[in-house]
């Protein structure tokens, strides 16, 4: 029987190191999560990066219509998208018109786009939004 100890002690051990890693990168990337389903709409500014091309990086508006205009590709649509999701759709535009075969992408958001408070606030208005801003606090800032 002591031996049976030994053996399972060593692989409790493994596992409760598992599950920490495991509880560990779940809260570690909690936020992370949160910024990659931000979905982007008009008025976001984007920062773009193609490593390796001269026109990039650049920083773009989404426009009324929820397209961002890019050099060598023309308009892409970007409402409604992560800058993951975005991102992997511009590097496919350029591999599918074989600009470039391999290209690395990466979307930023270099300026959220503003909300809007009215009604009985002693500063109505547009005020830049910012990343878990509440609606009490988007209220003081106002003036509310």
């Amino acid at each position: 029987m002591e031996d049976w100890v030994r053996r399972l002690f060593p692989a409790s051990r493994t596992l409760a190191m598992i599950g920490g890693l495991a509880i560990a990168f779940v809260l570690l990337t909690a936020d992370a999560s949160r910024a990659d389903g931000y979905t982007f709409d008009t008025g976001d500014v984007l920062r773009v990066s193609v490593i390796g091309e001269p026109s990039y990086p650049l920083e773009v508006v989404v426009d009324d219509r929820g397209s961002i205009s890019l050099p060598m590709l023309g308009d892409v649509q970007a409402r409604g998208l992560t800058t993951v999701v975005l991102s992997k759709a511009i590097q496919r535009a350029f591999q599918e018109q074989k600009l470039i075969l391999d290209p690395f992408v990466k979307v930023e958001i270099g300026q959220y786009r503003p909300f809007f408070i009215s009604g009985t606030v002693a500063h109505p208005g547009s005020y830049p939004f910012q990343p878990g801003i509440t609606v009490r606090h988007a209220l003081a800032i106002a003036g509310g």
